[in-house]
Formats: C-alpha cells, structure tokens, sequence
C-alpha cells in the first residue's frame, strides 16, 4: 500500500458533482492532505440518468485512490 494512504489516520472524499464533469478528492482526515484526485463525466443528478451518473462518481472516487 502506498505510504501516503495510512489507514489509521482515515480518510475523506469531497466531491463535485457538476454538469459537465465530476471530481474525487480523497484528503487525510487528519490534517486534510490531498492524496488524490479524480475525474469523470458529468454528475447533474437532474440531467444525467442514474446507472450514467454511478458510473460517473464510481470513476471519479476510483482514480482518486492512488494505486498501491
């Protein structure tokens, strides 16, 4: 696992959900460290249909998490 990613200290996600993209910040809950970063396609709940708008947050959180 990375070092960066201390499971003892935990974990935040903000995400920004907006209609022409969607972006994961994965931060340590501790000092609010950003460890990652994530983007996706559009996350307007209103325009986007529901199995699109998952898929979209699923990628954005995914590649928010640095790989091991």
């Amino acid at each position: 696992m990375n070092s960066d990613l201390n499971p003892g200290s935990g974990w935040v996600v903000g995400i920004d959900a907006g209609g022409t993209r969607t972006r994961a910040v994965l931060a340590d809950a501790v000092d609010g460290r950003p460890l990652g970063e994530g983007v996706a396609g559009p996350g307007n709940a209103l325009t986007v249909p529901g199995p699109e708008l998952a898929d979209h947050l699923a990628e954005a959180l995914a590649s928010a998490v640095p790989e091991a």
